[in-house]
């Protein structure tokens, strides 16, 4: 039987513009899987608690808004210390609507030996609107 984790989540990152063509952004996310209701039996609705979840440290550069680069390492924290893994992340802006990615995760524990890490490749599509300039506030 499979069950489902509820995972709450913290992120918080910058951009800091070096130039006026290229920035550097950081950024934080910690994941934190939410205990469980147990179900049936004597335990009927006891918690169960999860191991603790982990911590992606990334930083990205950005050349002219339109091409990215990164790298990203995940720590496990408490009883996911398996979860250590390092990615390599690239993104460009095609058009103004559509993007393109690719990132490899590589994983730091005995599953890099048998696994050795995977490939994700993704396709973007962002709407477009187009922006009406208005001479005066009055007149629309």
């Amino acid at each position: 039987m499979i069950v489902q984790t509820p995972v709450a989540m913290l992120h918080g990152g910058a951009n800091i513009e070096v130039s006026r063509r290229f920035a550097l952004r950081p950024a934080l996310l910690y994941t934190q899987p939410i205990g469980i209701w147990k179900q049936g039996g004597a335990a009927a609705r006891a918690r169960v608690f999860p191991p603790l979840g982990t911590l992606d440290v990334s930083l990205s550069a950005v050349w002219a808004g339109r091409v990215w680069a990164g790298l990203s390492y995940r720590a496990g924290v408490g009883a996911a210390a398996a979860a250590n893994a390092i990615a390599l992340m690239a993104q460009a802006w095609i058009t103004p609507s559509i993007r393109i990615g690719y990132a490899y995760d590589l994983p730091l524990n005995a599953i890099r030996s048998a696994w050795g890490g995977s490939h994700e490749v993704s396709l973007g599509f962002t709407p477009v609107k187009k922006i009406t300039r208005y001479k005066n506030a009055r007149t629309f």
